[in-house]
């Protein structure tokens, strides 16, 4: 197990959770990861949200691995709102989930503390090469 975080690109602040709960299955190179986060309270959090991981990614140019990744309870206004495709991902040499939508016009937003709230909740799993 491990306790996965959620890290910000302007400042974690004083985010709390209620839950965190992290599983993950190591085989040879390749991370398989489940993932459970619930905001008690956003608090001051700023910028992108990302997600982090038990282990850093393989430092592999463009090897880029797709989770997937599931969101309640956000901001009622625009992205992640449940009208639009989201999506996760890894980036080579990496130990976090980057979240994004799609709004089906190619735009890509990535998921920002505006967009969480107070009872937020996430579910992440996907496998990646270390």
């Amino acid at each position: 197990t491990w306790t996965p975080q959620i890290s910000a690109t302007d400042g974690i602040g004083t985010l709390t959770y209620s839950t965190q709960v992290g599983h993950y299955t190591k085989i040879g190179n390749r991370i398989y990861f489940q993932m459970y986060v619930l905001v008690n309270n956003k608090g001051s959090v700023a910028g992108d949200i990302r997600y982090t991981l038990p282990f850093a990614s393989a430092n592999v140019s463009s090897l880029f691995s797709a989770a997937s990744f599931w969101i309640n309870t956000t901001e009622s206004t625009g992205s992640f709102n449940g009208s639009d495709h989201i999506q996760a991902y890894i980036g080579p040499n990496s130990s976090i989930v980057i979240p994004q939508c799609l709004d089906g016009d190619g735009s890509v937003t990535g998921l920002s503390a505006g967009h969480i709230k107070n009872s937020t909740d996430v579910m992440i799993s996907g496998h990646y090469r270390v």
